[in-house]
């Protein structure tokens, strides 16, 4: 028997067998991550369901003979019947036949009081590869009777969960469990009744031949009495109704402390196709996340204590039920198929297996005794039988140990390769060996008995160490204290956190708090790990050959890392310390040159150019081996990797290789020297970062036929290991080394969206004795990348710390807005290390400038109207009453499509106002359409075959339209036909299409493009970018705003609701207090308390400090040197006034305060401390206030600093006008 997964489209009345309270809101049902999306998409009548809100099914179906689309699953808790007639999916999809499948009569269904509709879309789909889209009915048939069957009435479990269009974990992109309930009946799926002439048709078109009759739904009723679903609502309720914003804030936290998120990677794709098979481990293991959410809801206090403590119990029963069905042995049937199959081929073992099986169940009371008693045949049975229990008793320690374990054929065929390599008796003595060791390849079937996608720790454990509150049997004592399980749950903990939250190391407090919080809390409940128990383990080699442990003097902490994920920091390191020592000498004449050059298409912008940063820039770039370009949008970074590969170019340093992670930024990048003539000359390649790795061996190396199989193999490995898979890094370091690539000049753009696997695998396939140059170019201030660790930020920290100043520049100057505007301000003041005090923000407010434009909305309404109002400022002219008609107009002006002139961006997915609210209520007002001229925008990367491997064919983020005659537009595409030829690409255009088009389709990776969230911009810039905020959540961080506010290339329309307007401000600076790069750990270039502190500093007396910049280093190391006592980082002014002197110090009983002025050279800088000086006057200290900046002139720095403090020391300050009354230029 088997459990299973079951999809659910969000309902707001928590599947009760009503409308939905509020179907205009519920945003989520209709979302293309929900369930049947197209489906629903196209059959929702808003209309009807805002009249009948909050009313049965029953009733709307009787009155109005409408059964709302998400029938699938409303009724799971519902209480009442009707009758749903449910038309053939072609017949409303707008395509071929249409008109005739209209015509098809619908099918009529029963919808059963506690019931859902579901179905395991691999069932029907034929295998990858294959002409054929659909398998033949006959086979569909019996594919769908074995599935029913392994659902046991009264015993299977089933678990409710939604996908990603959820309110709660949409912008995770997460799969999120609702709640579970226990099988009392299964129906079979029936038939449409397809004229025979209209199937002939269908079944002659290219791929139809199997085209089903059978409809792709079962019915599943379940026993009202165990069913149930968390109360999240309650928390989303709660939420709603709270006015306070931190209060508000404070809710959310809880909520997400509560909501179960799929984040297990052995089982998310038990949580694919809708509905899926899972074992009973992988059951067990949801029933004790929901059992641990259930205590935490507890302890939150919020929810009803007789709703809890029935769910509480309902999952009690579940546990114990579960428990019994899975029993000491559920591995046994398959575990017959591994060891047998040396003596049986598989076509045999299907007829033996289950007579064994019958054999065991007729002369045993249980599994252990058949084990006790294997010696003794029980009574005659056939040769054959006699013959295999002979071969089992033989086998008896082997198979009896396998049966422990709850995994798929696949897996005891994997794990029978460990004992062969480590033998018995070992794998027995630690089986958490298995974890370790586990190499395999992804496999997924309809049929669990044939996937496999990894071991989880969870399920060693349930066969070692199983409930005593459930489970009556007895087995070997296992010691979950042991070194070997506890090595085997960290390495999981620091896994999951690499891929989960982006770090690459994490302390041993957090590990130990992870232990903890370990779902199966059972064994954690009476497990005493604790600090010194690690310290214990932490000198022993099996820890140590595991695990890189450091300690961290600063903090006094122990902080743990993968010693796979040190290689990885390891290469990039090493690749970085070899182009570090590569210098070369540069005539000034050339630099002046390209300045020259530079300046002819920057002649608007002169004003704004600082001529010492760009001759820095070049003269630097082209002397060092490697050099990092950092600066917001608009500081003019593109220009200068245009400008470096026309002056590479000319110096023949060929091949030149640029990269970049989407394809956005490849595209501006070979767009501009497509203006100078240069964007197909074959010297310089372009790629995005994810398709080299996955197609350059295959397209430069193509003549080495004898060596396909090892090309074949390097490309799988890439696979695994951007799948997280580090375990195969060793074999793909040792093999890559005979296939680098060697560019002279290799160029990273947008590289601050690089993570450090990424980067890692890119440096292992580039010589880099060959190259010359690696220049990355990127903004430190940005969101982090999507995957593990900062690189980008940590080499610039790096190269800081290591005073290598002349391997980087920030470039500051703003070549897109003036730095006194408005948005040059905005953007300013969330890009610095200080927050910005409320005066400044509101300052910026009240600015009134071309460049950025506040509004208020209270309502949709109004947000509509708003919205409008900008699109004629961004140059519609017909002013209609569709907002689509209005992006339209803009979109397709100028007689080309140019989508990137308007763009609204938001936080987050979720809520009235989030991307997904905006896409469907403000701009299609009420309706998901995928008509001609829809903006789009591709959800994940999409890949397509191209001669038997996978090619990145759109990137996450990539930004498309339906031109007018409905064919799907993305540029990406166009460039790839020149890569990949015509005939390939479309194939990849068939597939998108279908992401839209497909009526069969149970999610959309193309969703609607005209709100995207921040983190989709990222790396784009737009014209007009509207920016709707409508709340303050702890999911916007200053990286966020910042990102946000550099985002346009005219104007900035902030659209904030006005509810925030009191509060604006100080929610403002909450956010900025919220990094999402400083929360990130990592050891990539040396441990470090903060990304943005680079200089530290040992004092005489061992104290060490961190500090932002050189000259502060200077300071203190000189202050410590004269014995002048000193406070660095002082913030006894912080929350009352906003500012934050750099120093106090000590001299002759006064204090006196040091500020250093970093940025003067910049205007909005140098406005900013002109009002923040008034501060300090109002404080009263303005006169014991010394500042200093950098002098323009080469000067002794050291010296200065010792002439100011020696003015300080005998009270003899120099006074000056201006920036203060005591101001030193060092």
């Amino acid at each position: 028997m088997k459990h299973a997964t079951i999809r659910f489209a969000w309902h707001d009345n928590k599947w009760n067998g009503t409308v939905c309270n509020d179907p205009e809101r519920n945003i989520y049902c209709t979302g293309c991550y929900s369930l049947l999306s197209p489906r629903i998409q196209r059959r929702i009548d808003l209309d009807i369901e805002r009249r009948y809100r909050g009313r049965k099914i029953s009733e709307i179906q009787k009155k109005e003979g409408y059964v709302p689309p998400c029938y699938w699953c409303v009724n799971a808790l519902g209480d009442s019947e009707c009758i749903v007639a449910d038309p053939h999916p072609f017949a409303d999809a707008g395509r071929k036949f249409s008109l005739e499948f209209a015509k098809v009569p619908p099918l009529r269904w029963k919808l059963h009081k506690f019931c859902v509709f579901s179905w395991n879309f691999k069932l029907g789909y034929a295998e990858e590869g294959s002409y054929e889209r659909y398998v033949p009915e006959e086979e569909l048939v019996e594919r769908t009777k074995q599935y029913l069957r392994e659902l046991k009435k009264g015993k299977s479990i089933v678990f409710f969960y939604a996908n990603y269009s959820n309110p709660i974990t949409a912008d995770y992109h997460r799969y999120l469990l609702l709640g579970a309930g226990i099988v009392k009946e299964t129906k079979e799926p029936q038939k449409y009744n397809i004229p025979k002439t209209l199937l002939e048709i269908t079944r002659n078109q290219p791929r139809m031949a199997n085209m089903p009759e059978t409809a792709w739904q079962f019915q599943i009723l379940l026993d009202p009495d165990t069913v149930f679903v968390l109360p999240y609502h309650e928390y989303l309720n709660l939420i709603d109704k709270e006015k306070d914003e931190s209060a508000s804030n404070e809710l959310w936290k809880k909520l997400d402390e509560v909501a179960i998120q799929i984040e297990e990677p052995t089982i998310i794709y038990n949580f694919k196709y809708v509905s899926k098979h899972l074992e009973h481990d992988k059951a067990l293991y949801l029933l004790y996340l929901m059992r641990q959410s259930i205590r935490r809801m507890k302890s939150h206090n919020l929810v009803d204590y007789s709703l809890i403590r029935e769910i509480e119990q309902k999952i009690d029963k579940m546990l114990a039920q579960a428990w019994k069905q899975r029993g000491k042995y559920p591995g046994f049937r398959n575990a017959l198929f591994v060891v047998l199959s040396h003596d049986f081929d598989k076509e045999d073992l299907k007829e033996i297996v289950p007579q064994i099986e019958k054999y065991v169940n007729e002369n045993y009371e249980s599994l252990e005794e058949f084990f006790e008693d294997l010696e003794e045949v029980k009574h005659s049975v056939p040769s054959n039988i006699t013959r295999t229990l002979r071969i089992l008793r033989k086998n008896k320690d082997r198979l009896e140990f396998l049966s422990l374990f709850d995994f798929s054929i696949v897996q005891f065929e994997n794990i029978e390769r460990l004992i062969g390599r480590f033998g018995l008796n070992t794998v027995k003595a630690n089986p958490y060996i298995i974890l370790e060791n586990y190499q395999f390849d992804f496999q997924d079937s309809w049929n669990i008995n044939e996937c496999d996608y990894g071991v989880g720790i969870y399920q060693i454990d349930m066969a070692l160490i199983p409930d005593p509150k459930y489970a009556d049997w007895e087995t070997a004592p296992y010691d979950a204290r042991s070194p070997e399980r506890l090595r085997a749950l960290i390495t999981k903990i620091l896994y999951d956190s690499a891929d989960q939250e982006g770090n690459s190391c994490l302390t041993r407090k957090e590990i130990l708090d992870r232990i903890q919080n370990y779902p199966l809390y059972y064994i954690t409940e009476n497990l005493k790990v604790d600090q010194s128990l690690l310290s214990q383990y932490e000198k022993q080699p099996i820890f140590k050959e595991k695990f890189l442990i450091i300690e961290d003097p600063l903090k006094d902490e122990v902080v743990y890392q993968l010693k796979t994920m040190k290689e990885i920091e390891d290469i990039i390191e090493d690749f970085i310390g070899k182009m570090l020592k590569k210098k070369y000498s540069v005539d000034a004449k050339i630099v002046e040159d390209i300045i020259n050059k530079e300046l002819d298409s920057f002649e608007d912008k002169l004003q704004f150019i600082d001529i010492n940063e760009r001759r820095n820039l070049y003269a630097n770039s082209l002397k060092n081996g490697l050099f990092v370009i950092t600066g917001k949008a608009g500081s003019g970074k593109t220009q200068a990797v245009i400008n470096l590969i026309t002056k590479f170019l000319e110096n023949r340093k060929l091949p030149i290789f640029v990269f970049t992670p989407t394809g956005k930024a490849n595209l501006v990048i070979r767009n501009r020297l497509k203006k100078l003539g240069l964007d197909n000359i074959s010297y310089i390649k372009y790629y995005t970062i994810h398709r080299f790795l996955y197609r350059a061996i295959f397209d430069f190396y193509r003549e080495q036929v004898t060596r396909r199989a090892e090309i074949l193999r390097l490309g799988h490995m890439i696979e695994n290991l951007l799948d997280g898979r580090l375990e195969v890094l060793d074999d793909f370091r040792k093999l890559v080394k005979s296939w680098s690539f060697t560019p002279r000049v290799v160029i990273i753009d947008e590289a601050s969206m690089v993570d450090e696997v990424l980067l890692a695998l890119l440096f292992s396939m580039i010589n880099a004795e060959i190259l010359e140059h690696l220049i990355l170019v990127g903004d430190e201030r940005q969101l982090p990348p999507i995957g593990v660790g900062r690189p980008f930020v940590d080499l610039i920290f790096y190269l800081k710390q290591k005073g290598l100043e002349t391997n980087f520049i920030n470039l500051k100057s703003n070549l897109r807005f003036d730095p006194s505007t408005s948005l040059g301000i905005f953007s300013d003041l969330f890009s610095g290390k200080e927050a910005p005090s409320p005066a400044e923000i509101i300052d910026v407010i009240n600015r009134k400038d071309e460049s950025l434009e506040i509004y208020y909305f209270g309502n949709a309404t109004e947000l509509r109207e708003i919205i409008k109002q900008i699109l004629t400022q961004a140059g519609c002219v017909n002013i209609s009453n569709s907002i689509f008609d209005m992006f339209t107009e803009i979109f397709e002006s100028e007689g080309k499509l140019n989508l990137d002139k308007v763009q609204i961006i938001t936080p987050q997915r979720i809520g009235d106002y989030g991307s997904m609210g905006i896409n469907r209520n403000i701009v299609l007002e009420g309706t998901i359409q995928y008509s001609p001229n829809t903006k789009l925008i591709c959800e994940e990367n999409i890949y397509f075959p191209v001669k038997g491997k996978r090619v990145l064919g759109l990137a996450n983020g990539s930004i498309g339209y339906i031109r007018s005659d409905g064919k799907v537009h993305f540029d990406d595409l166009e460039e790839l036909s020149k890569d990949y030829g015509y005939e390939n690409v479309q194939k990849l255009r068939y597939r998108i299409s279908s992401e839209v088009y497909d009526p069969l389709k149970t999610e959309r990776k193309i969703d609607l493009g005209y709100a995207i969230t921040v983190h989709k911009s990222q790396g784009s810039d737009f014209d007009h970018v509207i920016f709707v905020l409508s709340k303050v959540s702890p999911f916007i961080t200053r990286e966020l705003l910042y990102t946000a506010f550099t985002r346009p290339r005219v104007k900035l329309h902030l659209v904030i609701h006005e509810d925030l307007k009191d509060d604006l401000t100080l929610d403002l600076l909450r956010a900025f207090g919220e990094s999402l790069v400083e929360k990130r750990k990592t050891l990539l270039f040396g441990h470090k308390t903060s990304p943005f502190k680079p200089y530290r500093l040992t004092l005489k007396d061992k104290t060490i400090i961190e500090v932002d910049s050189k000259i502060e280093w200077i300071i203190a190391k000189l202050l410590d040197e004269m014995n002048i006592k000193f406070e660095y980082g002082i913030e006894d002014f912080l929350h009352s006034h906003h500012v934050k002197p750099d120093f106090r110090i000590y001299v002759n009983d006064k204090i006196y305060y040091i500020e250093h002025l970093g940025r003067m050279d910049n205007v909005g800088y140098r406005e900013r401390w002109l009002k923040k000086f008034e501060i300090y006057k109002n404080l009263g200290i303005a006169g014991i206030l010394i500042t200093t900046s950098e002098s323009e002139e080469i000067t002794d720095v050291e010296e200065n600093i010792k002439k100011m403090i020696n003015d300080i020391m005998s009270g003899n300050l120099q006074k000056t006008e201006g920036f203060s009354y005591h101001h030193y230029e060092l």
